[in-house]
Formats: C-alpha cells, sequence, structure tokens
C-alpha cells in the first residue's frame, strides 16, 4: 500500500513539474509577445468607429484659442495636405512639396509647387484661421 502510495505522489509531483514548465514556458511566450507587438509602429493613427445617426450638439464650453485654431503656416500646411490628399490623392498632392503658404488677416492660403520645368496644376486651399473651415479647394489642370 505504502509502495502505492508513494508512486502516486511520484506521480502528483511530476505533474505538478510538467505544469510549471508549461505555465513558465507560456509565460515567457505571453511576454515575448508583449514585448515584440510594443515595438511595431501602429497601422493607422486612428481607429474608425462607425457612423452615428445624429450629432448630439457640440459642447458649447470648448476652448477657443485667442489666435484661432489654426495659428501657424505649418499646422495650415498639414490641415490642406490631408484634405487635398483625400480628394485629389496622396501621390499628386506629395510631389508639389514644398508648399506655398500666405498668411493673410483671417486666411491661410495653400498652394502646392511644382519644379520648374513641369507642366500641369497645382492645389489650392484656403483655409479660416478661426474655426479651421476649409473655405474653398481646387486643382489646376
Amino acid at each position: 500500500m505504502q509502495g502505492q502510495r508513494a508512486m502516486q505522489n511520484n506521480q502528483l509531483e511530476g505533474g505538478m513539474a510538467e505544469g510549471r514548465h508549461r505555465f513558465v514556458w507560456r509565460s515567457a511566450l505571453f511576454v515575448a509577445t508583449a514585448l515584440l507587438s510594443g515595438c511595431s509602429e501602429p497601422s493607422s493613427t486612428f481607429q474608425y468607429v462607425g457612423k452615428e445617426t445624429q450629432l448630439l450638439g457640440l459642447p458649447s464650453n470648448g476652448y477657443r484659442p485667442p489666435a484661432g485654431m489654426v495659428t501657424t503656416p505649418d499646422a495650415a500646411a498639414r490641415i490642406a495636405e490631408a484634405v487635398a490628399d483625400g480628394i485629389y490623392g496622396e501621390a499628386q498632392i506629395r510631389q508639389q512639396r514644398p508648399y506655398q503658404v500666405t498668411d493673410t488677416p483671417t486666411h491661410w492660403i495653400v498652394r502646392g509647387n511644382f519644379p520648374e520645368p513641369a507642366k500641369g496644376g497645382v492645389f489650392e486651399t484656403i483655409i479660416n484661421k478661426q474655426d479651421g473651415a476649409i473655405l474653398h479647394i481646387i486643382h489646376g489642370e
């Protein structure tokens, strides 16, 4: 009887040791996966969550910078580029860098730039400084 009990204890301890080894390997695999996934860059800078059936209203106490929402030529160029990319295609718009940005008292005018002697048109976007609204966008031929 004691021999049988000793054999059962050995099997139990062996099973526990095997379970510990499995746990250690699974834990190591989990940690390695977590570390490796943290090293890669995200495939996108946003997550699309779907459509809403109605806008519930904007809060009235949002921050409004005194100088307006779009305060620098760089910000205006990035907004214009994002909008023009979506309309005319990223490849066509990016080849028009560096963009020409003109500052007026109330608006930014952002135009594409074609190196000489290229022929064709460039995009032009007018952005309201106060609220960032796109007031005009066109692409010449």
